[in-house]
């Protein structure tokens, strides 16, 4: 089994689906908020143009090692002896 004392998470992060919009040009990005999908200008919501586009890749766009190494929330973990 793993345990702490022996092993460590690492974890692959893979490109994530990106949703484009299609904004006015003299919009200005600081007065842009995307909440869940819903584009905002100013402050008000706003009908604008949008595209998802999922990647059918499976390169890894980052690696990562977590600092937390919290085995026990992904693996079967043996308790660690003092």
């Amino acid at each position: 089994m793993y345990s702490k004392a022996s092993h460590k998470i690492v974890k692959a992060v893979y490109a994530a689906p990106e949703r484009v919009f299609c904004v006015p040009k003299d919009w200005d990005l600081e007065d842009i908020e995307i909440l869940f999908d819903d584009f905002y200008y100013k402050g008000v919501k706003q009908d604008v143009p949008s595209v998802l586009w999922e990647s059918e890749m499976k390169i890894v766009y980052d690696i990562t090692e977590n600092l937390d190494n919290d085995l026990i929330i992904w693996f079967d973990c043996e308790e660690e002896e003092e």
